[in-house]
């Protein structure tokens, strides 16, 4: 029916619209992240408003309503555990969480066009899952990052995005 393909051309629009977006704001934020090469820990705090921006325009692109329960809490350091259950994970907690925030991702993010180069840019940690003992050293860098520098971190124990937006079985 006409409304039907009308909604989808008004979804493929948002889409498109959201990928030229984070293009335009990584493009920008790369720029500023190779002028702080020298200073790690403020490319991983420009990295969280790159976060805050990209996050923000993104979703009123796509026009998804957010209620945010305990944003009293949202400057206080912590460990964000989050399920991957969408792609919009990723972008709610870039938004969301507050700047001073390093995460943990597996090393093939680099090769996310735009966003990995821009991840790795930004200082956040990157681990090999398919060797158990660089995975545990990996953590144990974040975790020493983390204390030294007053971080909060972001990790999505399933390792992977839901198929089905149930829970998956957390990696090892």
């Amino acid at each position: 029916d006409e409304d039907g393909l009308v909604s989808v051309l008004i979804s493929w629009l948002r889409i498109v619209l959201c990928f030229v977006s984070m293009g335009f704001t990584t493009l920008i934020w790369s720029v500023i992240m190779v002028a702080l090469l020298p200073w790690p820990y403020q490319r991983i705090r420009q990295g969280n408003i790159y976060g805050h921006v990209t996050g923000r325009i993104l979703m009123k692109i796509l026009g998804n309503p957010v209620k945010i329960q305990g944003a009293e809490y949202s400057n206080e350091r912590a460990i964000y555990i989050c399920n991957h259950a969408s792609p919009l994970d990723v972008v709610l907690v870039m938004w969301l969480t507050p700047t001073g925030t390093v995460g943990i991702a597996k090393k093939e993010i680099i090769f996310y066009p735009f966003f990995g180069q821009l991840y790795v840019l930004a200082n956040h940690l990157r681990i090999d899952r398919s060797n158990s003992k660089a995975a545990v050293e990996s953590m144990k860098q974040a975790a020493d990052a983390v204390s030294k520098n007053d971080l909060s971190l972001i990790i999505f124990p399933e390792g992977t995005r839901s198929k089905n937006g149930r829970l998956l079985p957390f990696k090892k």
